[in-house]
């Protein structure tokens, strides 16, 4: 059954993010290459792809569990008939099937590591740490010569919170097979997600050095140039190489798009942002990033449109629809994107720049009794926040606060006058008009259970 397999670096606290996934190609289920090999990276609409096929091969999935199933009937007591069974129940995500399966195997061949590897596999599917920790370290002592089991039962340590345990086995994981790549880079991001900057960043240049070619340790190892040690000279230089390597990596080209934006270069960042696109089209966290960056530049239709997408996407995200109510008023559609910041308040009426936006629109339609209202409430939410104190002052100058009054009586007010919501300075915290979007903690990983570095199937012999 063809299917996508997930690796990613062990973290035990992470931002899990759709953004893009990592693939490697480990073992498959019933026979041996190597476990947790190389790394490439499949973006969501691959594992969509991947989604689609996996349902129409739903029906021959049934079939073989059948043809196992008959075999059986005929044979009850045979262990590999039960773990081949449990491994097709797994690959339609029955765990408990699965699990039983895997049960009845080894109550029959108590011995059986592949069905005990099967079992703490299931196990950590369903979130079972400990039992899979467990299962694991019988497998271990089984087969204390095999790197990978190490490196499982340290991905449950890590999910169990015991971190200093999982040091222990990816170091005796890289003991046994010093010149695994990917092995280095996975102990090189649970470094990184223990604040051990400098030992990631070893484990990772050792990774490149041993696998030039190594796509995502380039683009993990820029990770911590970006966000750690902000060398953003030598990001730049690893998410470049990253792509160069597969230009299909998403991530690389959005996050190399944050490097150049925190460099100030809007163009750039937009270039890289819409490849992103382009790979993951409708994606609202790519949309935003190249919107914001459209807006920097005063491309405020095309900031819209982007804007547009990211609402379309995320209805119930206010900030987004604070940004695209912002976007539109700036376009000189501010009337339209009244509905979005309305909506965006009653989500978060808490959030002092959301009244501040809405106060712009209705200063800008002349609706100046409103706008001072809601520049009232975005200075008690916020008394430092600058933009509705400067509209205060410039509304008691005009002497008009009429509800009658338009844009242009008295106040001299127009909407390009308007206060802009971007600093002068880019920080990676935006005000809240801008992006409510933080930094994640580590590499890009996936938002499945098999994120954490554990293959979407039990990988026995």
């Amino acid at each position: 059954m063809w299917r996508i397999k997930l690796i990613f670096p062990a973290m035990a606290a992470v931002t899990l993010s759709a953004a893009s996934t990592v693939a490697i190609a480990g073992r498959n289920a019933v026979g041996d290459t190597t476990a947790f090999g190389r790394a490439a990276v499949a973006s969501p609409l691959v594992l969509a792809q991947s989604r689609t096929l996996s349902r129409s091969l739903s029906r021959s999935l049934q079939e073989q569990i059948g043809i196992v199933s008959a075999q059986l009937g005929s044979d009850p007591r045979n262990a590999a008939l039960l773990n081949k069974r449990g491994l097709l129940y797994f690959r339609g995500r029955d765990y408990d099937r699965a699990l039983a399966d895997f049960n009845a195997a080894l109550a029959i061949k108590a011995d059986f590591y592949q069905a005990l590897n099967n079992r703490a596999q299931t196990q950590y599917n369903q979130r079972k740490y400990v039992e899979a920790i467990a299962d694991w370290t019988r497998v271990i002592a089984m087969k204390p010569g095999e790197a990978r089991y190490r490196i499982r039962r340290g991905l449950a340590f890590i999910r169990a919170g015991k971190r200093d345990d999982a040091l222990a086995d990816y170091g005796k994981a890289i003991d046994l097979k010093p010149n695994n790549a990917a092995y280095r880079v996975r102990r090189g991001n649970l470094y990184l997600n223990l604040r051990d900057n400098t030992r990631a960043l070893e484990d990772h240049t050792k990774a490149i050095a041993l696998n030039p070619k190594y796509a995502y340790a380039y683009y993990s190892r820029a990770w911590i140039r970006r966000e750690r040690t902000k060398e953003f000279d030598l990001a730049l230089s690893d998410y470049t190489r990253s792509i160069d390597l597969n230009p299909k990596f998403t991530a690389a080209w959005y996050e190399r798009g944050l490097v150049h934006e925190k460099r100030r270069d809007w163009n750039k960042a937009v270039l890289d942002f819409s490849r992103a696109i382009q790979n993951v089209p409708r994606l609202a966290q790519y949309r935003v990033a190249r919107g914001r960056n459209y807006l920097r530049l005063e491309k405020y239709d095309l900031a819209a449109a982007d804007y547009a997408v990211a609402v379309s996407r995320q209805g119930n995200n206010a900030s987004y629809l604070n940004q695209y109510a912002w976007v539109l008023f700036k376009a000189g559609n501010g009337e339209k994107g009244l509905s979005s910041i309305n909506k965006a308040l009653k989500l978060k009426p808490k959030i002092a720049a959301f009244w501040d936006t809405r106060a712009h629109i209705h200063e800008a339609g002349g609706r100046m009794k409103l706008a001072v209202a809601d520049y009232r409430e975005a200075l008690r939410l916020n008394p430092n926040l600058r933009e509705s104190r400067d509209a205060l002052d410039r509304l008691r100058r005009g002497g008009n606060t009429g509800a009658g009054s338009s844009r242009g009586a008295g106040s001299g007010i127009t909407v390009s006058g308007a206060k802009p919501p971007l600093a002068t300075t880019f920080t990676d915290k935006p005000r809240r008009r801008r992006s409510t979007w933080t930094p994640p903690s580590g590499p890009v990983e996936a938002a499945s259970p098999a994120a954490a570095g554990y293959p979407t199937a039990p990988v026995a012999q």
